[in-house]
Order: C-alpha cells, then sequence, then structure tokens
C-alpha cells in the first residue's frame, strides 16, 4: 500500500526510513498497564512501540513548551480510552472521578478530574461505541481543559475468513495553561485522527491481531509562550506560536491472548510493525512524528479495548449456535429415558445473525453415567450422535455440544434422565370441623409434555370415606392427568434436589344417614406439599404437611 504526505509534501526514501525507526524506537518495553504477549499470539515482527511517556518525553524535546501542552492533552485523552465501554448495547451513562496527578516538570501535584459519557448502539453484528468526555486538570496556577470525542464501530462477528472489520474517530480540542519560576503561557491544541482497520482470528476463535490505518493532524495556537529555558530551550517568554501538522500511519499489530482471573481472553501487548508513514504541515517533521506516535498510541488503545469486547461477543455464543433437531429438548432441559435406551442427537450448526446453516465443526462430550458412542466429533455439521441410557433407574447423563471455529464459538446441551416416572401412595385426612374424612390411593406421575420439571398424573385410584354427625359417605376412583401437578427442582446435571406439588379431585360421593340416602359433590384436596420445595428423604419423595389450623393432614411417598 502507498502512502502519500498530506498538504503535497514529499519525503525522499531516506526520510521514510528515519520516520520508521523514530516511530519504532524508544522503549523495549510493553506500554504502561499492558502485559507481554503469551500463548497465541504470532511470533513478534518488529519491535514494541514506545510508551506513551517516552513519546511525551520527545514531543517536550522536540517543540518545547508547545509540545508540552501537546504530551499533556494527548495523555489525558489516553486515559479516558480505557474506560472505553464494551459492545453490549446499553442507554447513556455517565462516569466521573477525580484523582491526584504528581508533580512533574517543575509543575506542582494537582487533581485531574473527569467526566465521561458513553452509550452502546447497533443490532445484529455491527455495533457503535460512543465515548464523550471533557477533563480538568489543576496543578496551582497551572491547568489543562480538554474535551473531546471517540466513535468507534466494529464487527463483533468474524466473517467466513475470520475477519472482524472496525473503524475509529477521535477529536479532541483543548486549552493548556502554563505557569512557573520562568514565566507563564497558554496553548490551544486540537487534535484528531481517524482511520479503520481488519482484525483476524484464528479457528480457535481467539484474536490474533490487527491491521489498522489512520489519517490525522494537530495545530497549537499560542497566546503568551511559556519561556522553552525551563525545559533546556532558549527562546525567552512571550514568543507567540502557530504550529500544525499532518500524518498518515498504517501498522501490523500481532497480540498474545490470556485467560482472565473472572473468565473470558484478555489481549496482550504483542508487536506492532509500522508499515508506512507520511508528514506534512509546518511543524518540524521531528515534532509531528512524535505527535503521530502519540495519537498512534491512543488509537491502539482503543482498537484493543473495542476487539477484546468483541471478542468476548464472538466466543460467549453471540454470533453462532449449536442446533438440536427435535423431538429432543436442548438448552439444558430433560429427555426421558428408560433404562439402556438408545438416543439419536443430531445437531447442526447456525449462525444467528445471517439465519444460515454453517459447516462447521461439532464437538461432543459426556457427563453422567450413560455412553456417548463414536464418533464424538465431526469437522462439518449438520453431525449425529449416539447417546445410550445407563442400565438404572437413577442414571442420567449430559451431552454437551460445543461448535468452535473462526467464525466464533456456541454451545448446547441434551440431557438425558431415566427418572420419568415416580410412583406410590397418599394418605390425606380431616379432622376437624362438622366432618371427619380420610382419602388415601396409589398414584403414578409421568413428566409433562414438553418440560423436564413438571409432572402430571399418568394413573391412580383413590378411596375416600366420611363422618357428618350420624351420616356417613364413601366414594372410590381414579386420578387423571387433571387431578394433580408435580413440579421438580434440578440441578446443573439433572439431578433432583427438591420438589412441591398438590393434588385436587371432584369427589361425587353417597351420603347414607339414618333417614335418608343421597349423592354429593365436594372438591378434595388429596395432596399438598407446601409452596416451598422440599428436600427428597433419601431416594424418595416422602414426607407430611399439616395445615396451621390442624385440620388437614396430607401423607405421601413417591419412588422412581
Amino acid at each position: 500500500m502507498r502512502w502519500g504526505l498530506i498538504g503535497g509534501a514529499v519525503v525522499a526514501a531516506g526520510a521514510a526510513a528515519y520516520v520508521g525507526t523514530q516511530l519504532t524506537q524508544g522503549s523495549s518495553a510493553p506500554a504502561s498497564g499492558t502485559s507481554a504477549s503469551t500463548g497465541t499470539g504470532a511470533p513478534a515482527r518488529g519491535q514494541p512501540a514506545p510508551t506513551r511517556e517516552a513519546i511525551a518525553a520527545g514531543l517536550k524535546e522536540a517543540m518545547g513548551s508547545p509540545g508540552m501542552a501537546a504530551a499533556s492533552a494527548g495523555m489525558a485523552a489516553s486515559l479516558v480510552v480505557s474506560m472505553q465501554p464494551g459492545v453490549t448495547p446499553s442507554a447513556e451513562q455517565t462516569r466521573t472521578s477525580t484523582e491526584p496527578v504528581p508533580a512533574e516538570d517543575g509543575r506542582p501535584a494537582g487533581t485531574r478530574s473527569s467526566t465521561v459519557t458513553m452509550r452502546v448502539e447497533g443490532s445484529g453484528s455491527r455495533r457503535t461505541v460512543f465515548t464523550d468526555f471533557k477533563i480538568s486538570e489543576r496543578r496551582g496556577d497551572s491547568g489543562l481543559n480538554l474535551r473531546g470525542k471517540l466513535t468507534a464501530n466494529v464487527d463483533v462477528c468474524p466473517d467466513a475468513e475470520g475477519v472482524v472489520p472496525f473503524d475509529i474517530d477521535l477529536q479532541a480540542s483543548g486549552d493548556n495553561n502554563f505557569s512557573n519560576v520562568v514565566g507563564t503561557g497558554g496553548f490551544s491544541v486540537n487534535f484528531n485522527a481517524r482511520g479503520n482497520g481488519k482484525a483476524s482470528v484464528n479457528d480457535s476463535a481467539v484474536l490474533t491481531g490487527f491491521r489498522k490505518q489512520f489519517e490525522g493532524g494537530y495545530s497549537i495556537r499560542g497566546g503568551e509562550n511559556l519561556s522553552d529555558k525551563s525545559v533546556g530551550g532558549q527562546a525567552e517568554a512571550k514568543m507567540r506560536t502557530a504550529t500544525d501538522g499532518t500524518f498518515t500511519v498504517s501498522s501490523t499489530t500481532t497480540v498474545g491472548s490470556e485467560a482472565r482471573p473472572g473468565g473470558g481472553l484478555g489481549v496482550g501487548m504483542g508487536d506492532t510493525r509500522f508499515d508506512g508513514v507520511g508528514v506534512g504541515g509546518s511543524a518540524p517533521s521531528e515534532a509531528t512524528i512524535k505527535m503521530a506516535a502519540l495519537l498512534d498510541s491512543i488509537v491502539d488503545r482503543a482498537v484493543r479495548t473495542l476487539l477484546e469486547s468483541a471478542q468476548g461477543a464472538w466466543r460467549g455464543g453471540e454470533c453462532v449456535e449449536v442446533v438440536v433437531a427435535p423431538p429432543l429438548q436442548d438448552q439444558g432441559r430433560n429427555n426421558a429415558t428408560k433404562p439402556k435406551e438408545r438416543k439419536e442427537i443430531e445437531a447442526r450448526v447456525r449462525h444467528k445473525i445471517e439465519g444460515r446453516e454453517l459447516p462447521l465443526p461439532i464437538e461432543a462430550t459426556l457427563a453422567g453415567k450413560d455412553k456417548l458412542d463414536d464418533p464424538k466429533r465431526v469437522e462439518r455439521a449438520p453431525g449425529r450422535f449416539a447417546f445410550t441410557a445407563g442400565a438404572d433407574e437413577k442414571d442420567w447423563g449430559r451431552v454437551e455440544l460445543k461448535t468452535v471455529s473462526r467464525r466464533g464459538i456456541g454451545e448446547n446441551s441434551v440431557a438425558f434422565n431415566n427418572a420419568g416416572e415416580w410412583a406410590g401412595t397418599f394418605k390425606v385426612t380431616s379432622t376437624g370441623g362438622h366432618m371427619q374424612m380420610t382419602m388415601s390411593g396409589e398414584v403414578r406421575w409421568r413428566r409433562k409434555d414438553g418440560s423436564d420439571t413438571e409432572f402430571v398424573i399418568d394413573s391412580g385410584s383413590y378411596a375416600f370415606s366420611g363422618k357428618l354427625n350420624d351420616c356417613t359417605s364413601s366414594a372410590s376412583g381414579t386420578l387423571g392427568p387433571g387431578d394433580g401437578e408435580l413440579e421438580l427442582k434440578l440441578g446443573s446435571n439433572g439431578e433432583v434436589q427438591g420438589y412441591r406439588g398438590i393434588g385436587m379431585k371432584p369427589l361425587q360421593f353417597t351420603v347414607v344417614c339414618p333417614k335418608s340416602r343421597g349423592t354429593r359433590t365436594m372438591p378434595a384436596p388429596w395432596f399438598a406439599t407446601g409452596e416451598a420445595f422440599r428436600a427428597l428423604d433419601g431416594e424418595a419423595m416422602q414426607g407430611r404437611l399439616r395445615d396451621p389450623e390442624g385440620n388437614w393432614q396430607w401423607e405421601w411417598s413417591f419412588k422412581r
């Protein structure tokens, strides 16, 4: 790629080589606040970029007080970039902070206050991050006021080649006044940088690097200058300054990724190679080179923050998904099985944004006591995996399905459990009021269609007897799906951790009195565990519950 000079300036081959040297020399250590590349990073292809501190020192050396003003503004802007939000769409939010700043360059210590307003817009793969900032720094009689805006766009879903496009636009302006033993001075500083690039993702869904190219410029306008004698120069105070510069920069960066303690991957420092640089404007070329390096460091940090968040999105399932064909239930919901029953899982990979199937690999792993036959990996979806339930009625299994590629990571799971039925006895008695009654029987629960935690009655029977004054009553019959509900609380592996239920049966019973005989219909609450989930008693649901007034008592025992 060819890089020309803005404004028609021409740089000979020797001067261009000098520019590249200036941008890559300085410090061999990573930038402040970053770590060296590790893990999957590619081999180094150039020296690390200079630190922002080294760049700032170079600006002061090249330009004196104007360079000091530009460096202060640039360093303040670089701190704000670190507060850039992630790529998850969010409403506008504002953060304010005040922090101490140390004494430096003959200036006393002071405080820096910042107000940063952020929001994230977008849908599908494309996201836009807006960051507006205002910074005020006070050091005795010296001060800095800076305001600006950073707008960043990124496609959070890599394309078929593992490419993630992005673009950055940074605009800032401010005023800077100095005061020391030599004199006073004031400057206004404006700078901008706008560019784009492409990041690369490998087959492990890990960011490996990015290329970026941007152009920008700056201008410094002086009121009364601070004497350059404070930084070793010869200029007297009160000399007016008006200078500007323009530049273009192209660079290639390789990065490493490292696991963060809280989860996810962080983007390591890596190595940057500057492929091309052009400078122009009225300022000395050395000063513009330094300013280009300072703005490149700001843009670089913004890009890294943006891509690290985007990496969390494509690795977190926002782009691709594993889809399981019905009638099996996925997303960890249980599928009822019988001992040694064989089930076939048909899985596909689908792009969530594009809405189409992708021929990507799927790997299956098994947790539990059941069996997952070979093959456990297919290189191109769709794929089929054979599952066989365990021989014991207590056995369970969970098949985890995962696709990993340069298009992102998608996961799903299919759970199986032999505990598809519970059966046992129940009894309810009422001793309060005018009527005393007892109802007992047997019931079999089966899993409700489409649910892994809800059960309905498969079959059951009951016998009822009661007494009201001198009259007696009796009834018998069957129980069915509409006569009761049972709900399970399951653990992460599908094991039963608790249960609760209720049963109500409309009874038509015969009433026999000394001088009469007839029928009567009454709803009978034959089963109740209460609102809270109850723990299993060993391997069974069994227990007893009395109502607060002590008139009713329920007893039950259900086993698999």
